[in-house]
């Protein structure tokens, strides 16, 4: 049978923050949570080993929730976890495989929404979100995700998943059989079409940079924003400040 943990509600005390955490969260990041979960609410998620009171998932909750309930060591709350017993080595090891499992979504899936939710709320920054304005094709008309061909150019695109195994795969490519120069120059062609229409998209944008972050969080407190590393702020809130 398969183990299940144990949800259990214990002290913030009984916390350690795991010191071999491969994750590292900046300020902006934990008060981006914490406005989360002021808006929705704690999910819960967060994983704690009880054989060594160490965290295995969930250091951002933690900062943001320490944050809301002024912890610094002194007084306590109660906060409720999903309870593993792991050895050292499995809980590093669980703990690695949710930081690279959980590091990124899939965009193909985002993309057909991505204009109906708000960029910052979600921590996306320029780039990434410039990517899914790219699938979207139109933010504004919500254009349908582009032809699957763009995986030439966007690693991020998904594989569809694959239970065969590596020989069946490999032996499928060395069966498959071999583009022409014509197909070659025709996928070339279609992939030199998509770059183009991104490029039009960029010329959508305006990027500013500040001298300290300061300057930054001023800017985007005048806005109404919540500054992040790398953030999308929107023509037209800047347009309504400076009218």
């Amino acid at each position: 049978m398969m183990k299940t943990s144990e949800t259990r509600t214990i002290k913030r005390s009984q916390i350690h923050l795991n010191p071999y955490n491969p994750k590292r969260h900046s300020d902006e990041q934990v008060k981006l949570q914490l406005k989360n979960l002021k808006k929705n609410g704690y999910l819960g998620g967060i994983v704690w080993n009880s054989t060594t009171g160490n965290l295995v998932d969930g250091h951002r909750r933690i900062m943001a929730l320490d944050l809301y309930n002024k912890y610094d060591g002194m007084g306590d709350y109660d906060v409720k976890v999903e309870v593993a017993e792991f050895d050292e080595k499995t809980e590093k090891e669980q703990m690695t495989y949710m930081a690279i499992g959980n590091s990124k979504a899939d965009y193909n899936l985002i993309a057909p929404y991505v204009s109906e939710i708000d960029p910052a709320a979600v921590g996306l920054g320029e780039d990434d979100y410039n990517k899914l304005v790219a699938l979207a094709g139109d933010r504004d008309l919500n254009v349908p995700v582009m032809d699957a061909t763009s995986a030439f150019l966007d690693p991020m695109v998904s594989l569809k998943e694959d239970t065969k195994t590596s020989e069946e795969i490999a032996q499928e490519h060395r069966e498959k059989p071999k583009m022409t120069a014509e197909q070659v120059k025709a996928e070339k062609a279609n992939n030199d079409r998509i770059a183009s229409d991104r490029q039009g998209t960029q010329d959508l944008y305006v990027f500013l940079s500040f001298d300290s972050f300061d300057q930054k969080a001023t800017f985007c407190e005048l806005l109404g924003y919540v500054p992040t590393n790398s953030m999308m702020v929107k023509g037209e809130d800047v347009m309504k400040l400076i009218e």
